[in-house]
């Protein structure tokens, strides 16, 4: 194979609704995915034997449990391909955020392989039926990370249609001194939370029409925000700084812990990173971008 090297980005849900439990025991979702421009970056290079290293943010896990460790085997069981590798992760993206950088990784790998494997850079985007096959076995946001930009998710997540991204405003993520597993915030979610679907529909309505950011901000809407709060009051704390701030929405990031304001301007976005990451949060401003994962030919 080729060395390659990849970005994977981070996201934000600017809408995520259940609808109700499946007969597969999944929740039924409908959500509006949006990648943003914070990314964690690998190198997978050939190698005499396998290796995975991981520096940068502290927490991701080194061993067979790391999303892309279980990538990289799901790839070789399925595709037949043994060649050994060296990956070195360098981590951007929190873990237990809902950012969705677990997710991204693994994305990564499977399509950094398929270059590899291909002798071919496929750039930004590395939408192909054999890796999304793949992605969808892995997790319910890895095929999302395939595509990137803006996509209506359904089903788990995993059932995707093209929007057009956000086009204007810029994103402040922080992240208070807490974090929640995916399932931690699952078992917050009661029946009478669930909702129709309809807050999804209009935010997927209102980027399809090229909405202004205000009304983007008025339709972001997060299940799980309400009962994660009452959960980890942190969490509600930092949501009112940025409020202070002057944020034009701020909502939940996926199920948590982290958080986004939505901001009209960079600069003024960036401002507020560097204001947050002076009070002891982690805080990064971030842009939409229009891709997923990117990969490159080193």
């Amino acid at each position: 194979m080729k060395a390659v090297r990849v970005l994977c980005p981070a996201k934000v849900n600017l809408t995520l609704e259940i609808l109700g439990k499946r007969a597969d025991g999944y929740h039924e979702l409908r959500t509006v995915f949006q990648a943003v421009g914070l990314h964690d970056e690998l190198t997978l290079t050939p190698a005499e034997e396998d290796s995975f290293s991981v520096t940068g943010l502290a927490g991701a896990p080194v061993d067979d449990s790391n999303l892309c460790m279980k990538s990289l085997r799901l790839w070789r069981e399925e595709s037949g391909d043994t060649t050994p590798v060296a990956m070195t992760l360098h981590k951007r993206i929190p873990m237990q955020a809902g950012l969705g950088g677990g997710s991204s990784d693994a994305a990564g790998v499977l399509a950094a392989l398929r270059v590899g494997r291909t002798l071919r850079v496929r750039h930004p985007g590395i939408a192909h039926t054999e890796c999304a096959h793949h992605a969808a076995d892995l997790g319910s946001d890895v095929p999302f990370f395939l595509h990137g930009g803006a996509m209506l998710g359904s089903g788990r997540g995993d059932v995707l249609e093209a929007l057009p991204p956000l086009a204007d405003g810029v994103f402040v993520l922080a992240l208070p001194p807490v974090r929640m597993s995916t399932a931690e915030a699952y078992g917050l979610i009661a029946p009478e939370m669930y909702t129709d679907g309809e807050h999804t529909a209009r935010m997927a309505a209102c980027l399809r029409a090229g909405c202004a950011l205000p009304e983007v901000a008025a339709g972001m809407y997060n299940v799980f925000a309400a009962p994660v709060e009452r959960h980890r009051p942190e969490i509600a704390a930092l949501r009112q700084r940025l409020q202070e701030l002057n944020a034009q929405a701020v909502l939940l990031c996926g199920s948590g812990a982290a958080v986004c304001g939505l901001f009209a301007a960079l600069a003024l976005a960036q401002e507020v990173a560097a204001r947050l990451e002076a009070e002891g949060f982690w805080a990064a401003a971030a842009e939409p971008v229009p891709h997923g994962v990117q990969v490159t030919e080193l």
